[in-house]
């Protein structure tokens, strides 16, 4: 093999999937499958080679497949519920529940006890009778998900609780389905059956969790992705478990409660100058509230009690069972690192042994959840085995590995994407630089002793001058030339603060550009040959207006002056000519709206200004503009 061809496979690696006619045809459906939680360029639920499966099938030969954020695996086909419905860096504790939810709406301080929003849906969540789901509990929030799936997921925050959640007697004050009954005194009779035609003899016994909220959120009703409902009610939830007692539950939702509780003491002071000002302007330099080290703690208090739910579970080592081969020896110990997805991040352990790089999550099964991972490689011949007794597995075979790049975790150089032959690319973090640089070396030496050339990384200097001169003799089309240079720059398609751009090179739309109506010989009018019809490269957009430039400018000067002005003063922003960045995580969703509507929704707080959103992608996506 040639270098010039290493190159070719490195650079086609690059390339993002394409959205398939069968997934279009989902996504009309209304369904809440994988291929909503999508974007471009993402993992596939193909992507990995799955170990532990009980499919012995081969894998399915979808190497064009579109990524995959959703529910994909078989257990969890019929589950709803996802990470992405969470706040934003809320996080899933892995803990759930089967259980029986009732609810009845509480009087308010007027004295009555109406509904105050949400429509139908709303009030479904209002008044359950012994609706049968599974009982979650996060750390900013408690989930209930109605088995139902016409019956929206429920999310009840622990900042919109009024009381902290507590034991009470199963079901009291309320209704059971048809063939259960309350006695006078709000006692079951344990001679009746409920509505599941089983005795009540346990649910006399067990006692129930009971949550009260002012307001709660009802999210994916009917299956269907939308703005989520906001209830402002006061409503009691009863939980009634099946399988086990609800204290370990009620234990940790205190704990949880007190938190949040201290927080929203916290945040009760508010702060909001009333000074106007347009943006052409200076901004004025407003004193900022002096700082609390409160605010810290009560993160802090949080993240131990994560730390305490899931350490015994995020330290477990990897289980060598997993191997697929009885001769694989290890080159790495116990990596602790985690798998990004756009807004998730699933943690787990890895180790790179001579025949690939396996990943262990925390939680067995929780990469399907949301897609990161799926339960083989997409293309690829060879077959799912389960081995070892322990949960699932995934490898990345090390012949299959075209390319890697250093990336970025945030603002922590710890990152690296491994790009595939057969499906696209995985980005994963480790703890520090050194561990990815010792992963790094070690699948570089492994891959060149098998080729004899040397493993291409994105992010070295040597693979961008190599590309520049395979651009430069025609060996590059464009589109390959900018995903290099992309690539090279710390570019994602996994992260969306760092999503691949393209220049604007355009200048000249013609004049009809802003008519709704053009001509099918529009497309003529563009003269390529004259240099007037291309902008300007070597200025940034916002310097092409002559106009804008100028105001852009004036701001700079005014904020030079005032910084002057008030030198003694400290917390000064540096003068800047640009307020905005010209790719952004809000920007990035906005044009990927259709195929990731739910990390739209967790960005916005599942807002209905989704609604307008949308339909502005509708009105202009096709414009040539």
């Amino acid at each position: 093999m040639s270098t010039t061809t290493m190159m070719k496979e490195a650079i086609q690696a690059l390339y993002p999937p394409r959205p398939t006619a069968s997934r279009r045809r989902v996504r009309r459906s209304g369904s809440s499958t994988s291929s909503f939680g999508t974007q471009f360029g993402g993992p596939t639920e193909n992507d990995a080679y799955t170990v532990g499966s009980s499919s012995s099938s081969t894998t399915p030969n979808s190497t064009n497949r579109p990524p995959s954020y959703g529910a994909s695996s078989k257990r969890n086909a019929k589950s709803r519920f996802s990470e992405l419905l969470l706040e934003h860096g809320e996080k899933d504790l892995h803990r759930d529940w089967a259980v029986y939810a009732s609810s009845s709406l509480l009087l308010n301080l007027n004295g009555d006890n109406t509904n105050g929003g949400g429509g139908n849906i709303a009030a479904g969540s209002c008044q359950m009778k012994q609706i049968e789901g599974r009982l979650r509990i996060c750390s900013q929030s408690i989930v209930f998900e109605p088995r139902q799936t016409s019956r929206g997921i429920i999310r009840a925050p622990f900042r919109h609780m009024t009381v902290c959640p507590f034991l009470g007697g199963g079901n009291t004050n309320m209704e059971m389905g048809s063939g259960g009954i309350l006695d006078g005194d709000g006692a079951f009779n344990s001679n009746r059956t409920n509505g599941f035609g089983n005795n009540n003899h346990h649910a006399q016994q067990d006692m129930a969790a009971i949550l009260r909220c002012e307001r709660h959120l009802v999210m994916k009703a009917n299956n269907v992705i939308g703005p989520y409902e906001d209830v402002q009610s006061p409503v009691e939830f009863r939980f009634v478990f099946l399988h086990s007692s609800p204290t370990s539950m009620i234990s940790l939702a205190k704990q949880l409660f007190e938190v949040e509780s201290s927080n929203k003491k916290l945040s009760s002071v508010s702060f909001a100058p009333s000074v106007a000002f347009d943006t052409t302007s200076a901004p004025p330099i407003i004193p900022l509230p002096s700082s609390s080290s409160s605010s810290n703690n009560a993160t802090n208090s949080r993240d131990a009690i994560i730390e305490q739910v899931l350490g015994p579970t995020m330290n477990r080592p990897f289980d060598t069972t997993n191997f697929l081969h009885v001769s694989e020896r290890p080159l790495t110990p116990n990596l602790r690192c985690s798998v990004k997805t756009p807004l998730l991040e699933k943690k787990g352990c890895a180790m790179l042994t001579d025949y690939g790089f396996y990943f262990q999550p925390v939680v067995p099964g929780s990469m399907d959840n949301n897609g990161a991972i799926g339960n083989s490689i997409g293309g690829s011949s060879r077959s799912s085995n389960k081995v070892g007794p322990s949960g699932k597995a995934h490898v990345w075979f090390m012949d299959e590995i075209r390319a890697i790049a250093r990336r970025y975790d945030g603002m922590k150089d710890r990152g690296l994407e491994i790009y595939l032959s057969k499906q696209h690319s995985v980005l994963l973090t480790f703890e520090n630089t050194e561990v990815r640089e010792r992963v790094i070396l070690l699948v570089s030496q492994r891959i060149s002793s098998v080729k004899s050339l040397p493993l291409p990384c994105f992010t070295d200097r040597s693979f961008v001058e190599s590309a520049l001169e395979l651009w430069q003799a025609g060996k590059l089309d464009n589109f390959e030339y900018l995903l290099c240079l992309n690539s090279a720059a710390g570019r994602s398609f996994h992260d969306l603060s760092r999503y691949p751009v393209f220049p604007w090179v355009l200048s000249n739309y013609g004049e009809n550009a802003e008519d709704d109506d053009f001509s099918d010989e529009f497309s003529t009018m563009l003269d390529f040959t004259d240099p007037n019809n291309f902008r300007d490269l070597s200025k940034p957009v916002g310097a092409l207006n002559e106009q804008r430039h100028a105001d852009f400018y004036n701001r700079y000067m005014s904020m030079v002056q005032q910084q002057k002005s008030h030198a003694s003063q400290s917390n000064q922003d540096a003068p800047f000519m640009y307020g905005t960045h010209y790719s952004a995580p809000g920007y990035t969703l906005f044009y990927l709206l259709r195929v990731m509507p739910e990390h739209m929704l967790l960005l916005q707080n599942g807002e209905s200004g989704i609604i307008l959103c949308e339909a502005l992608v509708a009105e202009t996506c096709f414009m040539p503009h």
